[in-house]
């Protein structure tokens, strides 16, 4: 009976938490637009310097994802050579490229390279060098589970270049275009990199009509052909995931296992220490022990405050995860709302939580 009633509390706890983090504030923005019953500002149709915007950062996003798969080009060698074994290490040096803020990279590049004097070469070097190894860990598993089915014949008739490019690359060709999808999605909607940049994308327009203005509409109106694009590229990666775990399944020849090798090892070294080493050295290189010592003085209690949110977070992150898993419905609901609200525009996701909570009576949770 007690165990029954704890289990009860676990669930009820999960749902109240997925309900007050995604769907009230989904909720609560489409009730306060409903209730005001009004047009938004600048109407629905966007504006001629709008639409330039969304191709520009569509372009950037664009460019910054071919980039990134290039870069990725090393680890997805070492990967799809070795397996798991090249994989783990791979996997330490992304997830450690990949936890550091990708503004940081950009400070420490605006410092490192100011001769870059272009805000846009600077945003796709450092969106590139941040996310190679998203394309490397899909790619690469990908390479190292299908490498035994073709590579002995392959070898037999063609050398390792021509291999690649008429064996390799059409097999791949599903998880390389997943990759690129991801990739796109997470470029198009950031805005942290472009802002310290100095660059004006849409993400960065959104925030200004949405601090312009305290009615939603006015927000919701402007990001719908961003939220349009971002929904579309969604509906491809769910295509093209679907296909990727069709092939997986289908796929039940053996693997072949290789030493990885110098090369491809010090590529990937070399490549960690480009993107990572370079900008932080960059940053670390000309401050001092003083630096830092202000630096823990004046903003010791925010940094233990954003540790603090960032473990409470995890923890209820993980408990949905663990309480919604094994039900299937469940399990699609919040991962499919997790995705549209990490996808969608900040500005528009920071709207709804303010609908949700900046009522009376509520600061302590809108503060939180």
């Amino acid at each position: 009976m007690k165990r029954n009633g704890f289990h009860v509390l676990i669930v009820l706890g999960a749902g109240l938490a997925f309900a007050a983090a995604i769907a009230w504030p989904a909720a609560a923005l489409l009730i306060e637009c409903i209730g005001d019953a009004a047009l938004p500002a600048s109407g629905f149709g966007p504006g001629v310097r709008q639409w330039h915007l969304l191709a520009h950062t569509a372009g950037l996003a664009t460019v910054s994802t071919v980039a990134c798969v290039a870069f990725s080009i090393p680890a997805i060698w070492a990967i799809g050579r070795t397996g798991s074994s090249a994989g783990r290490g791979i996997m330490f040096v992304g997830a450690a490229l990949l936890l550091c803020p990708p503004m940081v990279y950009a400070f420490g590049w605006d410092r490192m390279a100011p001769w870059l004097g272009s805000s846009s070469l600077r945003c796709v070097l450092v969106w590139s060098l941040w996310a190679w190894p998203v394309p490397a860990w899909i790619i690469g598993s990908a390479w190292s589970q299908r490498r035994g089915s073709f590579h002995e014949a392959a070898r037999m008739e063609a050398s390792g270049l021509r291999t690649w490019f008429s064996i390799a690359l059409p097999a791949l060709r599903t998880h390389i275009a997943l990759s690129a999808v991801m990739l796109f999605v997470l470029f198009f909607n950031d805005y942290g990199v472009p802002h310290a940049c100095g660059l004006t994308v849409y993400a960065t327009e959104l925030l200004g009509w949405a601090t312009s203005s305290a009615r939603p509409i006015d927000t919701i109106a402007p990001a719908l052909p961003s939220v349009g694009v971002t929904v579309v590229a969604l509906f491809i990666a769910l295509s093209l995931w679907r296909r990727r775990s069709a092939e997986v399944e289908a796929n039940v020849s053996r693997r072949r296992r290789e030493r990885c090798g110098m090369m491809p090892a010090l590529a990937v070294a070399a490549m960690f220490v480009l993107s990572w080493g370079v900008p932080i050295g960059a940053l670390v290189g000309d401050a001092t022990l003083h630096d830092f010592d202000t630096a823990i003085r004046t903003y010791s209690f925010d940094m233990f405050g954003s540790l603090g949110a960032a473990v409470v977070a995890g923890i209820i992150v993980v408990w949905i995860a663990l309480v919604a898993w094994p039900h299937t419905a469940c399990r699609r609901l919040a991962l499919m709302s997790a995705i549209a609200f990490g996808a969608l525009p900040g500005a528009l996701i920071g709207e709804a939580l303010i609908a949700a909570y900046n009522r009376a009576g509520l600061d302590p949770e809108f503060e939180h």
